[in-house]
């Protein structure tokens, strides 16, 4: 719960609670601490903020400076530093679009990357889930000569002509599951329009006096026992998702959940080719479930109108534990 707080104290722009979250999660685990954060701010501020992102990746990566900060004290000053700027997770949704969708060409992750995928990764003309995979294998694959394949991303960083910052923080960004990688198609994408910064709506109910209702979602034990349960009290939800199985109803509500609350940022910077990227994204993670566009319509509009219930349901199993 702890992890899954922090995330949504950062995300909903909850300054004094995310410095006090991540000063717990530090208590708790230092070096778990230190290996979450730099995965924490490339998929939840990322390019809002490439400077501020790039300074908590070097901040977590350096053991000399974080002696001299004196870990609990530079924790919260990393949690409160997140939560404080503006956010983009399109980082986030470009690498879920490639889970989601069938743009790894066979054996990938088994075989070297080759001269051909440096040229398609460094080629606005290929679509972009197909770059965004070879980047991703890049990022964690083997290179033609059996070397370390992150040099071969630095290789596509500089054809892209990316600024010095981006491609710092691209090639510091390691075991981040890839969100690195993405940085570089991101950019690419924020020079195409216009940016905007869009404030969204959250979910601000306490579970208690620390943790958040939003952090009881699908990735926690509590959080899957309240959606479960609320499903099964709220006729419309259950009407909706009868034909699905009690388990794969609970991915769907989970995953839609997230869409419409766990993932909102507080200040998002945006443009409308983002935009379009994140409702590509979230019609994939859906359509996997089985869910079409028209049917995700209809189940958000639901879960909405009942949200307050399922904080409730959330309150009584916290109580309850």
């Amino acid at each position: 719960m702890l992890v899954s707080n922090l995330h949504k104290s950062i995300r909903f722009g909850l300054v004094e609670q995310a410095s006090a979250t991540a000063d717990a999660l530090h208590l708790c685990d230092p070096g778990y601490f230190y290996r979450r954060l730099p995965v924490i701010a490339l998929e939840d501020v990322s390019l809002g903020n490439l400077p501020v992102c790039f300074e908590i990746l070097t901040l977590c990566r350096d053991l000399t400076l974080r002696r001299k900060f004196q870990g609990r004290g530079l924790a919260r000053y990393i949690g409160a530093k997140l939560a404080a700027t503006h956010k983009s997770r399109s980082a986030c949704d470009l690498l879920s679009l490639v889970g989601t969708s069938d743009a790894r060409p066979a054996g990938f992750g088994c075989t070297p990357v080759d001269g051909a995928e440096l040229d398609i990764a460094s080629s606005d003309r290929e679509p972009i889930r197909t770059r965004a995979a070879v980047l991703l294998k890049l990022d964690q694959g083997l290179s033609e000569d059996g070397g370390n394949s992150r040099a071969s991303l630095g290789v596509v960083a500089s054809r892209l002509g990316l600024p010095s910052l981006l491609i710092d923080t691209l090639m510091c960004g390691g075991s981040t599951h890839g969100l690195n990688a993405m940085l570089a198609l991101i950019y690419e994408l924020m020079a195409q329009r216009p940016l905007r910064v869009e404030v969204a709506s959250t979910n601000l109910a306490p579970l208690d006096n620390s943790i958040l209702c939003a952090a009881a979602d699908q990735y926690t034990r509590l959080g899957r026992e309240a959606i479960g349960r609320w499903m099964r009290s709220t006729r419309e939800l259950s009407a909706l998702l009868k034909m699905k199985g009690s388990q794969k109803a609970t991915e769907i509500v989970g995953m839609a959940l997230f869409h419409i609350e766990g993932s909102l940022l507080n200040t998002r910077l945006t443009n409308d080719c983002l935009e379009i990227l994140r409702e590509e994204t979230e019609r994939a993670e859906l359509a996997r479930l089985g869910i079409s566009p028209n049917s995700s319509a209809e189940l958000y509009a639901v879960m909405r109108s009942n949200l307050g219930a399922l904080n409730d349901t959330r309150r009584k199993l916290w109580k309850s534990r």
